[in-house]
């Protein structure tokens, strides 16, 4: 947190200025990416703030809008973006959000079928179980602070 106060101090005391550009192309791996302005000249513009694993990391897609604060004459950081193609939390080693509609649908067709389900005996067929599970709502296990 210290090193993004020190940039936004920096910034804020050198008058720098935002500017509004075209995505030309994305390094991941370095997490920059080229921006052409509406003058025609181009930056490279930083994702991140420090480190790269750290944070929210809004990755914009080739061709989107973005707003960049510039830290020198060809160089800055995106403060904002019109179409995000990925968004990187922490790194992202815990994987993709899940689908919760589509989570909830498995998870109640299991239900079912276990609740539904019966065994051949030598007197025809078992009964379904008597215990029976209960299915889901989607509110049971949504957290609507992040949303996709």
């Amino acid at each position: 947190m210290n090193e993004i106060a020190r940039n936004i101090r920096k910034i804020a005391a050198s008058g720098s200025a935002v500017v509004y550009g075209t995505v030309r192309s994305v390094d991941k791996n370095t997490m920059v990416c080229e921006v052409m302005l509406y003058d025609g000249s181009s930056v490279v513009a930083s994702l991140v703030v420090g480190e790269k694993n750290k944070g929210i990391i809004q990755v914009p897609k080739t061709g989107s809008y973005v707003a960049v604060v510039m830290e020198s004459r060809a160089t800055g950081f995106v403060v904002m973006v019109e179409e995000v193609e990925q968004i990187i939390i922490n790194g992202g080693e815990n994987g993709g959000l899940v689908n919760v509609k589509e989570l909830v649908e498995k998870i109640n067709n299991l239900i079912n079928t276990f609740n539904n389900h019966t065994h051949p005996a030598t007197s025809g067929t078992t009964s379904p179980t008597a215990s029976q599970l209960t299915t889901i709502k989607q509110d049971d296990i949504e957290d609507k602070k992040i949303t996709h």
